[in-house]
């Protein structure tokens, strides 16, 4: 989804959701939830990373616990985010703390002609 406010994507399965949010200034915002049962409640504020692991490469990003269920991480503008964005797009497995926590891992796959449409969006956002 493309806007006035920015490109936003959003990959979901049974368990989890996984959204990218490119603003008009360039920062990205990545945002991992559990759907309701799926996990436990999550301690608000608490540090909690989150992976990304893929056939186009892997990242950690230091996140934060916005809500019971939500980690939310941000980046400022640059090619360094715009990279991690390109790496989600290309499928993998995305996961958030170690497993003890009970978190759900998210299986993306390849996002294809949409998310190559979409990237554009992104890319725009980044380099205005």
């Amino acid at each position: 989804m493309a806007g006035s406010a920015g490109c936003a994507a959003l990959a979901t399965g049974d368990a989890a959701a996984f959204g990218v949010t490119v603003h008009s200034d360039g920062t990205v915002d990545f945002a991992l939830s559990a759907t309701a049962g799926a996990a436990p409640p999550l301690l608000l504020g608490a540090p909690v990373p989150i992976q990304f692991h893929g056939p186009a490469g892997s990242w950690n990003l230091s996140g934060l616990v916005r809500t019971a269920t939500t980690i939310h991480a941000a980046m400022p503008a640059g090619d360094q985010a715009l990279g991690m964005v390109l790496t989600v797009l290309g499928g993998g497995a995305l996961s958030a703390g170690d497993p003890t926590l009970g978190l759900p891992e998210l299986n993306i796959p390849p996002a294809g002609t949409a998310g190559t449409t979409w990237f554009r969006c992104a890319r725009d956002r980044e380099h205005g």
